[in-house]
């Protein structure tokens, strides 16, 4: 699709692929309110992914700003902070601070670690059944209130390889055996999500 691999069937994100162009926007084009970082802890199968957005306070936009992937294999927790406030910085110095950061809430032992190191807020993530999370994003990529920069080519990636689960009895469940990055979407999904 427009040149780019993407996987056809069961794709859940098949407007998004079909539209890509869309959905880019420069940093001068950007429009948001405040920003919220999205982690999600990995373990032996998958990896630590950390996804900034930019939203608006009336959450009429929902902009994806910058994202990262790494693998989690061999990783010590400091490490993992590093890797987290290097990503903080990045984003600091290129979109502005960060409100908030949300992770994954079955890590707190982790979590409490972020806390103690940054001066952000640093709280749970909600995790909101899966489909319904598919449902809000799609819905904000069909309304034209989905943006993302070009900072963020491991959700970009995330988004075009994400299908449903072929052996499942409906289309609700998403595919999660290592094939696709669901890593990097739950990271989107826990900070982005929340209150729309």
């Amino acid at each position: 699709i427009l040149g780019l691999w993407v996987i056809a069937e069961g794709a859940i994100y098949q407007f998004f692929a079909d539209h890509l162009n869309q959905f880019f926007r420069k940093k001068s084009e950007l429009d948001y309110d405040f920003i919220n970082i999205g982690i999600d802890f990995g373990g032996n199968k998958s990896a630590h992914a950390f996804v900034a957005t930019g939203i608006k306070e009336d959450y009429s936009k929902l902009t994806a700003l910058m994202s990262e992937k790494h693998k989690a294999t061999g990783i010590t927790p400091d490490e993992l902070y590093n890797l987290i406030f290097l990503f903080i910085q990045k984003v600091r110095l290129k979109y502005g601070e960060v409100a908030a950061i949300y992770v994954d809430s079955a890590e707190q032992t982790l979590k409490n670690g972020i806390k103690a190191r940054i001066d952000i807020p640093v709280k749970d993530s909600i995790k909101n059944e899966i489909i319904d999370r598919i449902r809000a994003t799609t819905s904000l990529m069909s309304q034209g209130r989905f943006f993302m920069t070009e900072d963020c080519e491991s959700l970009k990636d995330a988004f075009m390889g994400a299908v449903y689960n072929p052996k499942s009895l409906t289309k609700d469940e998403r595919l999660d055996d290592g094939t696709s990055d669901i890593d990097t979407l739950d990271a989107f999904e826990y900070l982005s999500l929340i209150h729309i």
